[in-house]
């Protein structure tokens, strides 16, 4: 995976055939002309809960179009040490669970790289230029 600054400031993150966008808001020096790296974090997790959830319907011959997650986050601090403290994932689905299908969906949302990457202590190392 690579991160490329562009010419107006923002991120062009690249990784395999795959781009994808990332800035800071205006306050924090950037344009906003796309997600901030945090929200991309958020959305990582939202993308890999949804695709886990979306491999069982699957199997189970539910139509997972429709399903849907609502992410809710809170990021505290000053800038520069502001970290997210608090995700609430809300997950809607496009059909009625029974009892068994319900606590099935309850234990894959946390089962997911991204949930257990975020729950575990992770080591980040940094190399200098």
């Amino acid at each position: 995976m690579k991160v490329l600054c562009l010419a107006d400031g923002s991120l062009e993150i690249t990784h395999r055939n795959h781009r994808v966008l990332a800035d800071r808001i205006p306050e924090e020096g950037g344009q906003d002309l796309a997600m901030e790296p945090m929200e991309l974090l958020v959305g990582a997790l939202g993308s890999c809960t949804g695709a886990v959830l979306a491999a069982y319907f699957k199997r189970h011959e539910r139509d997972p179009q429709g399903l849907k997650l609502e992410l809710d986050f809170v990021a505290d601090g000053a800038p520069g040490h502001r970290r997210i403290s608090k995700i609430d994932v809300k997950v809607l689905v496009p059909f009625a669970l029974d009892d068994r299908m319900r606590a099935t969906v309850n234990r894959l949302s946390t089962a997911c790289t991204v949930h257990n990457t975020l729950n575990s202590e992770i080591t980040v190392t940094i190399q200098e230029p």
